[in-house]
């Protein structure tokens, strides 16, 4: 199994010279050193501002009950170091490599069959998933390439960018994106769903979208086609009647078919009459959402001289605040661009304020879960089902194909929402990556 180090980190030899005072395996250590790394390639956030990494004590004593006696002694020893920051349900501990251990990774290998095989364990929630969605599981294969001379080279670039810039954790960015590069590179893939959200992550939805031009299958060039401003084209169905009728064919997306439990939260009933009542009242905001959303709050914010960033993963950053943030931020420079909004589309404001009345996460995860069903269960399987010899992912809002077979996916995708959401989103295409002459595994 896969697991990565500092290039300077020699634990046989600190191991040797220091030996720990209780009975260890060198591959606990090398796994609770490579969590460093991996947990933040495979989920975002969970580097903080300070390069320290929350590690969940619960999961880490899974796979080693004696998990403390190995962090104490690498902090002990001047390899890691931890915040020592604990709040019961709240925030687990988090550690960092001390500054003499900062440096790029490399791969290296555990084969403690015991630590394996917990650690395979742990994710046997995803074994009904790999049936459930072999039709894209399949295609994490020998032929999913990469071109890693060029991949590598031009994260050392963005590196060498963010560091000139004085970027926090440039190093430790430089590393995670290293993470998910050499693992594309050796095969080493995982097919894990969420099950909050019901999202499929691969290797795919956390690479770097940077190298993604670096990417082939069998040498055959790649496209992504995907919905623009998807989490706001979602949120137009929560603002449709028809969501809420529970006597609504099974075909068309409906709150109880997607989450049952979340209207025993809700104050349904209410949201049920305020949307059926204001229906003329989120035509505007319909419209900015088709036209796109992102770059029309930014040209109002402009014109009422807000200073905001112009690129668009802060573009979309900035609406996801104003979309999820808890009813109570408003305030202060930060709750700005939320305040425009409520002012611009109060009725659509009230409709989201009304779902996250009852907890801010149960927007965000509802539209994620309608996004899971549309792309999954919906337009990826017709595709597979037309097309069952075509390499086919997915990236949460958009589907992965050959080049040569954009266009009818694309009109795949277009059918199926509209049978489901009740309207066409538009979608983007991305080219990826011209073949080489050689793969890049």
């Amino acid at each position: 199994m896969i697991k990565f180090l500092p290039k300077n980190l020699d634990l046989k030899h600190l191991l040797a010279e220091h030996p720990p005072e209780f009975k260890y395996h060198i591959d606990h250590f090398v796994h609770l050193c490579s969590l460093l790394y991996e947990l933040p390639a495979k989920k975002k956030g969970a580097l903080n501002e300070g390069g320290y990494v929350s590690l969940n004590a619960h999961m880490l004593k899974k796979v080693n009950n004696n998990y403390k006696k190995y962090f104490n002694y690498l902090i002990q020893h001047g390899v890691i170091e931890c915040d020592n920051s604990y709040i019961v349900g709240k925030k687990s501990k988090s550690y960092r490599y001390a500054p003499k251990y900062q440096d790029i990774i490399q791969p290296t290998y555990i084969t403690k069959y015991t630590l394996t095989k917990n650690l395979k364990e742990i994710h046997r929630f995803n074994r009904d998933m790999y049936a459930k969605y072999n039709y894209l599981y399949k295609w994490f294969d020998d032929g999913l390439c990469v071109d890693f001379e060029k991949a590598e080279q031009k994260l050392i670039e963005l590196y060498q960018k963010n560091k000139e810039a004085g970027e926090k954790n440039a190093l430790h960015k430089l590393n995670v994106n290293l993470v998910n590069l050499i693992k594309l590179q050796k095969k080493d893939f995982y097919f894990t769903v969420d099950s909050t959200s019901k999202r499929l992550h691969t290797l795919l939805t956390k690479i770097k979208k940077d190298l993604r031009e670096y990417i082939t299958f069998d040498n055959k060039k790649l496209s992504n086609i995907d919905i623009q401003c998807s989490q706001p084209t979602l949120s137009l169905c929560l603002l449709e009647p028809s969501f809420y009728n529970t006597e609504l064919k099974q075909e068309r997306v409906t709150i109880n078919s997607i989450d049952p439990q979340l209207t025993d939260k809700l104050p349904i009933q209410a949201i049920t009459k305020y949307v059926t009542a204001n229906q003329d009242k989120f035509d505007s905001y319909r419209k900015l959402v088709f036209d796109d959303l992102y770059v029309g709050m930014a040209e109002i914010l402009k014109s009422k001289s807000v200073n905001i960033a112009t690129d668009r993963d802060s573009l979309k950053d900035m609406m996801y605040m104003v979309l999820y943030s808890s009813n109570k931020f408003l305030n202060g420079n930060q709750g700005l661009p939320k305040r425009i909004f409520k002012e611009l589309f109060p009725e659509v404001y009230e409709v989201f304020k009304m779902y996250k009345s009852a907890g801010q996460e149960n927007l965000p995860i509802l539209l994620q879960k309608i996004e899971a069903v549309l792309i999954l269960e919906k337009a990826a399987k017709t595709i597979a089902k037309a097309q069952p010899g075509m390499p086919l992912f997915t990236i949460h809002d958009s589907i992965v194909c050959p080049t040569d077979k954009t266009e009818f996916c694309k009109n795949i995708i277009v059918s199926e929402a509209i049978k489901y959401l009740g309207f066409e989103p538009k979608l983007k295409i991305d080219l990826w990556a011209e073949p080489t002459e050689k793969k890049g595994g």
